[in-house]
C-alpha cells in the first residue's frame, strides 16, 4: 500500500491494489465572518466635532432660591428689606477645549476635559420678589422715600453674590463632572468604543 499526503488540502491518499482510498483529516477551516481572536473590530474614528455636539447635554442646571435680608442703617434708624430671591446657575464642561486620543488596539478613546465651571448665574425676575420693607427708629417719620430703593438694590446685589457662590459649590462641580462623564460615555459607546475621561485639573 502506498500512502501520500496533501499538506495544503488536508487529504490523505491510500493506494492499494489499484484502488484509491481518500480519507480527510480534521482541520479547522475558517468560518465566513469569523474574526481571529485578538484582532479588534473595525471601528470608525470618533471626530472631536461629535463630542462637541453634546455641549448642551453636559450642562448642569442648579436652581436657586433663598430669602435674603439687607439693611440700611442711619444715626436715628434705618430700613430693612426682606427679599425672596430665585434664579438658576448653569455649570458645564467647555467641550471646545476637549481633546481625544484613539487606541485602536484596545478599542478605547481617552477624552481629556477641562474642569466644569459656572457658565451663568442669574436671578429670575419672575421668581424674585420683595417680601417686606420696614423702617425702624426715626426713619418712620420720614416723608416720602427713606432709602427703600437703595435697600432693595442692596438686597438684589447680595442675592446675586450668593447665587454665584452657590454655582461654585464643590458638590455642584462634582455633579457636573458626573453628568459630563455619563453623557459622553453614552455618545462614545454608541459608536462601539470604550471611554476613559481625564480631567486637566486632576492629572
Amino acid at each position: 500500500m502506498v500512502t501520500s499526503r496533501d499538506s495544503h488540502s488536508g487529504w490523505i491518499k491510500f493506494s492499494r491494489a489499484g484502488h484509491l482510498i481518500v480519507v480527510t483529516t480534521c482541520r479547522h477551516l475558517p468560518v465566513i465572518g469569523e474574526q481571529e481572536e485578538g484582532n479588534p473590530r473595525d471601528l470608525a474614528p470618533i471626530r472631536i466635532e461629535q463630542v462637541r455636539e453634546a455641549a448642551d447635554l453636559v450642562v448642569l442646571r442648579v436652581p436657586y432660591q433663598e430669602i435674603v435680608d439687607a439693611r440700611l442703617d442711619g444715626y436715628s434708624g434705618g430700613v430693612r428689606c426682606l427679599l425672596l430671591a430665585g434664579g438658576e446657575a448653569m455649570i458645564a464642561t467647555d467641550l471646545d477645549h476637549a481633546t481625544l486620543e484613539h487606541d485602536e488596539a484596545a478599542g478605547r478613546i481617552t477624552l481629556t476635559l477641562p474642569p466644569p465651571r459656572a457658565l451663568s448665574a442669574q436671578l429670575d425676575p419672575d421668581k424674585t420678589r420683595v417680601l417686606d420693607i420696614a423702617r425702624s427708629g426715626a426713619w418712620h417719620l420720614a416723608i416720602g422715600g427713606a432709602g427703600e430703593d437703595r435697600v432693595m438694590k442692596k438686597a438684589m446685589e447680595k442675592a446675586g453674590r450668593k447665587l454665584r457662590e452657590a454655582a461654585g459649590n464643590p458638590n455642584h462641580i462634582t455633579a457636573a463632572r458626573h453628568r459630563a462623564e455619563t453623557v459622553l460615555t453614552r455618545v462614545i459607546e454608541r459608536e462601539g468604543w470604550k471611554l476613559t475621561v481625564r480631567w486637566t485639573d486632576r492629572e
